[in-house]
Formats: structure tokens, sequence, C-alpha cells
């Protein structure tokens, strides 16, 4: 089953609504089609046969019902791509503080970095639940699908749709009736305050005398790469022998952060190529100057997704570090968003990631050098020793 998810990149240059009082139904449904047409990756516009007759459809339907949302929705249907969203200023704004602040009454389930649509048969899939989330403690897991919501049925559902459904109030339950591995299961999950992203949780171990270095990223949000070379100086001068990066769970985040992470072991380097619109290829860079040369062991797993992908990716390519785990999710569409007139939002995807060595993250994921599978569900511990897959790289690192 080939699933397209979400890769969180998004590029805030390009976002500034401004606030303008009753804007017109035509003139917020020609910002919506020209934001598409200008910006959308997919220059067949998903299954549209002919862009210019459903553009005067659009504008015919607007004009007629004075309903600038309901023709940008029959125009988001005509497209048909799960990746291209429409919301409403308030949906937005719980859109957005889910995603950047992270602090939030839910489940721990925020669309983008959380849940998605595959594209492919409409099923609503679990990304990777935020760490220590009522999700996560529920034993919610990455590739769950979600079959059911309170009873409701989720086939056919699109992402707002779901999200009505999974947004509710403090303390209150949800019954999700999931998927996994050919197997269904019932979860109950209950609302309450997610705490804002906390900075990596690192700490030094010691194998046969000899200091490594564990620093899990739990998603890369503003300072990251700041705080990345803090700790990695500070285990240098503990003395630690090698670095530990571990990038399981981590869903994404900003692509910026992952860039200077990459240019703190590789330098200033090529990092991936994107194709946006029209098939223009840009090349995305690691950002900030080398500070390390400690020997580096990444790890990753499938709820590994997006600019954690794009790490593990950069670091395997030039071989300045070896990746060990399972597969991870593979996201790879970049977003920005487009704001209309009236603070309404088009979340929209403007280009596809792809690995110097021209593999398509959004197909194949990234392939660890090593395979690394354990029955074991992810979760933080102060022993490393109770983590398998910490423990089989801690002892490997020495014994070789």
């Amino acid at each position: 089953m080939k699933l397209t998810f979400i890769v969180f990149w998004i590029a805030f240059l390009g976002f500034n609504t401004t606030s303008i009082a009753q804007p017109q139904p035509l003139d917020l449904v020609s910002q919506a089609i020209g934001a598409i047409q200008d910006n959308f990756y997919d220059t067949a516009y998903g299954k549209v046969s002919d862009w210019e007759r459903l553009k005067f459809e659009i504008f015919k339907q607007t004009d007629e019902s004075n309903d600038a949302y309901q023709g940008i929705n029959n125009l988001l249907d005509s497209i048909d791509d799960t990746s291209l969203r429409f919301l409403k200023k308030q949906q937005f704004n719980t859109f957005f503080k889910e995603l950047i602040t992270g602090e939030h009454i839910g489940l721990g389930l925020p669309e983008l970095l959380s849940v998605d649509i595959d594209s492919e048969t409409g099923d609503l899939i679990i990304i990777a639940p935020l760490y220590g989330s009522p999700a996560f403690n529920a034993g919610l897991r990455p590739r769950d699908k979600i079959l059911t919501v309170n009873g409701q049925s989720t086939k056919g559902i699109t992402i707002q749709e779901a999200m009505k459904l999974l947004r509710v109030a403090e303390n209150k339950k949800v019954k999700l009736r999931i998927e996994r591995n050919d197997r269904e299961l019932t979860i109950k999950v209950k609302s309450k305050k997610v705490e804002p992203f906390q900075f990596p949780f690192y700490q030094t171990v010691e194998y046969k005398k000899q200091k490594t270095g564990i620093i899990w990223l739990q998603q890369f949000s503003q300072g990251t790469g700041l705080r990345i070379s803090e700790i990695v100086k500070n285990m240098e001068t503990e003395g630690v022998a090698s670095i530990i990066l571990d990038l399981r769970h981590n869903p994404g985040g900003l692509i910026k952060e992952a860039q200077i992470v990459a240019g703190l072991f590789l330098g200033e380097k090529p990092m991936a190529f994107t194709s946006s619109k029209n098939s223009a290829i840009k090349m995305l860079a690691s950002t900030s100057a080398k500070q390390f040369d400690l020997p580096l062991t990444v790890l990753v797993d499938e709820g590994t997704a997006s600019s954690a992908e794009a790490l593990a990716g950069v670091l395997q390519y030039y071989k300045r570090a070896k990746i060990i785990g399972t597969k991870t999710h593979g996201k790879g569409l970049i977003y920005d968003f487009y704001g209309l007139e009236d603070d309404s939002v088009l979340v929209m995807p403007v280009g596809r990631l792809r690995m110097l060595d021209h593999r398509d993250v959004l197909t194949k994921g990234i392939k660890p050098d090593q395979i690394f599978k354990t029955k074991k569900t992810f979760k933080l511990h102060k022993s490393y020793k109770k983590d398998p897959l910490l423990k089989f790289v801690v002892k490997a690192t020495y014994n070789n």
C-alpha cells in the first residue's frame, strides 16, 4: 500500500494574511485559484482534465451562490488531492497552535505531524503520536489506521472532517477503532493539555570505560539546531567518544532547523533536491559550519518522517553516520501557507523532496544501513539498557 504523507516543511516567508472588511466572494475564489495555479506542485492539478474550464465553472458557481467557501471547496474537490487543504480562520488558528507552539488541549494528534490521509485509499493514518501525549500513552503507534472515531467511520473522510472528530474538549474521551498489522483494536483516548515541545532529551552513558552521548529529538522546532550544538559541546567536554542521534518517533518539523543540525556534522553541503512548479529543481543545503567530528550513529523507525528523514538521508549519503533501525515513514511534500483576504488559508504542497542520490522520500522513505527490529514499543528510559536498540548500538560501537 502506497501512502502519501505530508512533510512538515513550511516556508513562512510566503505567509502573510491581511484582514480586509467583507472581501467579495469572487475575489477570494480568484485568490485561491491564483495561488494554486502559481504554486501547487502538481502541474496536472490532480484529477482535473480541463483546468481552464474548471476555473470558469467555479467562477460561475460562486457568482450564482455568492458563497466563496463553497466555490473553493468545489475547486479542491475537483482537484481531489488530499494534500491540498483549505482552512477557515478559526480552523487555521487551531491548526497553527498545535503545529507550532505545541501547547494545546487535545489527544496529541496534530494534523500534518501526527495524522494524515492516504491519498490512494482515503485511510486515516497515524504518522507518530506526540511523545508523552494522551494518544502516545494510550498505545497508538505509527502507521495505525483509524477506522472509526466514536463509532463514525473514517472511510472517505477528509482531514478537516477527521480533525473535527479528533479535536474534543478537555477530559472528553474519544473511542478509536484502529487497524494494526491486519488486526483490529479499540483504543480510548482522553483529551488533556498537551505541553509545549521540550528541548531534546539527552544523556551520557558509559560502556567499557568509553562514554557515549545519546540525544533524542522529539521534533524540529524553533531553536533545535542551537540546542543540539550546545548539547554536543557539553558532551565533548565530558569526554564522549561518540554520539547517538535518536530520530525515532520524530515526525519532522521546521526544515531550517534540520538544515542547521546537518551542518553541525557535515558543514555547508548540498542536502536534497526539491522539484516544484513547472518541474523547477531547487537545492536544499545544510546551513551551518561543521563543528563536530565525533563518530555518529542515527536511529530511525517508521515514526521518523519529513525533516527527520531528510537529516537521516543526507548523513547517510555522505557516509557521515550509520543509520540503524527500520525504514522511515515516507513523507516527501514541501508545504507553504497562502492566506486569503479574510484570513482563511490554503495549506498547499509546493514541492516534492528527493535525496541527492535521487531517492524519492515520498515513495521510498529512508532505508537504514542496518535493520534492527524489536517488538517493544518506543519509549524513553532512564537506563539505555532497557531500550533494545540503544543497548545494541552502544555495545556495537565499542565491540567492533
